[in-house]
Order: C-alpha cells, then sequence, then structure tokens
C-alpha cells in the first residue's frame, strides 16, 4: 500500500514538474514571438528605404541617359535637316542648269584623268549627253585619235554609283582599250566631291550663314 502512494506520489511531482517546463516554454516562445513582431515593422520600414534608395537611384540613371541623349539626338536630326536641304538646294541648281553649262562641268572634271590616260585609246559611254557633243568635248581634251568610240547608254546600264537624293544625272565614262583604267565624269562625282570637301561651306551659304539651333 505504502508502494502505491509512493509511485502516486511521483507521478504527480513527474507531472508537476512536465507542466512547469511546459508553461516555461510557452512563455519563452511568446516572448520570442513578441520580440519578433516588435522588430518586424522596423525591418519592413529598413527593407523599404532599401529598396526605395535603389529605384531612386536607377531612375536617376535612366534621367540622365535621356538628357545625355536629347544633344545626341538633336545633332542626328539637325545633320540629317542640313544634309537634306543641301540635297534639295544642289537638285534645284541642276535642274536649272542649261545642257552646255552641265557639259562644262563634266569637262572641267575630265580634266583630271588626263595624267592617268595620257595618249591611251578610250572607249566612251556616255547618259544624258549627246554622243557628238561628247565626242567634241573628248577631242577638246585628249588627243584627237584617243576616243574610238563613243556609245551612249543610260545610268542604270553602266552601273554607276549614285549620290543619295540626287535626281539629275548626266556623265561620261572612259574605259581604256586594254581595260586597265575606268574613269568617271559624271554629276554624281562632281556632285559627291564637292559634298566631300565643301559640305559645311554649302550648309553655311544655304542658310546664310547662320546654321539652325
Amino acid at each position: 500500500m505504502e508502494e502505491l502512494r509512493s509511485t502516486e506520489i511521483l507521478d504527480k511531482e513527474i507531472q508537476e514538474d512536465a507542466r512547469k517546463k511546459a508553461e516555461r516554454t510557452l512563455v519563452k516562445a511568446n516572448e520570442e514571438c513578441e520580440a519578433i513582431l516588435s522588430q518586424v515593422d522596423s525591418r519592413v520600414q529598413a527593407a523599404l528605404k532599401e529598396k526605395e534608395s535603389a529605384y531612386q537611384a536607377k531612375i536617376a540613371a535612366l534621367k540622365l541617359d535621356k538628357d545625355a541623349a536629347l544633344p545626341l539626338e538633336k545633332k542626328r536630326f539637325l545633320v540629317s535637316f542640313e544634309g537634306a536641304e543641301v540635297v534639295k538646294a544642289v537638285n534645284a541648281y541642276l535642274a536649272a542648269l542649261p545642257a552646255a553649262k552641265r557639259l562644262s562641268l563634266i569637262a572641267g572634271f575630265l580634266e583630271n584623268y588626263k595624267p592617268a590616260i595620257g595618249s591611251k585609246r578610250f572607249k566612251a559611254f556616255v547618259f544624258d549627253v549627246e554622243p557628238a557633243e561628247a565626242e567634241k568635248l573628248l577631242k577638246s581634251v585628249f588627243p584627237a585619235d584617243a576616243p574610238v568610240s563613243c556609245t551612249k547608254g543610260s545610268f542604270a546600264q553602266l552601273g554607276e554609283s549614285a549620290v543619295a537624293g540626287i535626281e539629275t544625272r548626266a556623265g561620261i565614262i572612259l574605259e581604256t582599250v586594254d581595260g586597265a583604267i575606268r574613269a568617271r565624269a559624271t554629276l554624281d562625282e562632281i556632285i559627291a566631291k564637292l559634298l566631300d570637301t565643301a559640305r559645311y561651306e554649302l550648309t553655311a551659304a544655304l542658310f546664310g550663314g547662320r546654321l539652325p539651333e
């Protein structure tokens, strides 16, 4: 009988001890939860500030890129506009130019090829120029027997390179009989050289000495 009571007392002590441990565990867990919850707001605020700073930095970088791109885009537009206006003015000039004057420009360009061609004989191909006029011009620049033929063709047939936007085309193309030299005296060649060497002067003259801003 005594032994049974001792067992009951021991069971109660064990249960009480377990209950106290469980209570302490629950109290500790509750305290930890409260501590975590108390930090949630500050952590959220810190995370928000960090994200806000990161996004503000990205916005600032994008704004810098945009501000840097605007002057470049403006410059590109200005160059494109000036180029288009120069080509438009050149087209108007060539359209109003008499055929004799166009031939005179071509003749001046032919002079550049005299040192290279010398006394070599050559064939001539012309477009938008009368063969008889071209032959007469060639004999005035080169030895009289240099041109062996003068054939009329078209710009496209002769496979010439074009200056973008130029509408008036005329010219004489020389090819030595041995095929070693091919010389072009065309309005496109003349305009291309003019644009390469005097584009700024042409633009300044077109806009009255003051480029648009």
